[in-house]
């Protein structure tokens, strides 16, 4: 004879109570592991981003840093030289800091995905201790669209970028050297 509830309904069979427990605690187990999986995709795909941008502004900054300090040690040896379509000229210090002013307005750009050789149309500063600074126009076929620059240090680790910006121009660059 089957067991009767107080209200007239039948009992379940033996361990059915258990069966549904079980697949109750199954299915918030699976939602819950959705959800921690849905989070972790979600911090993979905020963070590298992110941890990208850190890591370029980082480099940004040790790259502003090196490159005042071969400002500062060329003026102070007055040995920083232009050079440009074949031809050489002392920078002198006034020009120098008008255009490490105008790079650091310029701000950090983007990483260049085109690197010019120093033999292409532009201009190589060397500042007399192995390091150098390459500024060509970003667009061959138009000066007033920023510029690309290549600062390679004495060991040769190169950090090249592209200002994307019209605030530093080729020919602004060329105006501050007296190259113009």
């Amino acid at each position: 004879m089957a067991d009767k509830k107080l209200d007239g309904s039948a009992a379940p069979p033996a361990g059915a109570a258990s069966f549904d427990g079980a697949a109750e605690r199954a299915k918030r187990d699976w939602l819950l592991k959705a959800c921690i999986a849905g989070v972790v995709v979600l911090a993979i795909v905020l963070i590298i981003p992110f941890a990208s941008m850190v890591r370029m502004s980082l480099r940004h900054n040790a790259y502003m840093a090196d490159l005042s300090t071969s400002f500062a040690q060329g003026e102070r040896r007055n040995s920083i030289l232009a050079s440009m379509d074949g031809g050489e000229t002392i920078v002198s210090k006034a020009q120098t800091t008008r255009l490490f002013t105008a790079i650091a307005d310029a701000g950090m750009g983007k990483p260049s995905e085109r690197v010019p050789s120093d033999s292409e149309e532009g201009v190589v500063l060397s500042f007399g201790d192995g390091t150098t600074l390459g500024i060509w126009p970003e667009n061959d076929h138009d000066p007033e669209a920023g510029v690309l620059l290549r600062y390679t240090r004495a060991d040769g680790d190169v950090f090249a970028y592209d200002t994307d910006v019209e605030r530093l121009t080729f020919d602004d660059v060329l105006a501050m050297l007296g190259l113009s």
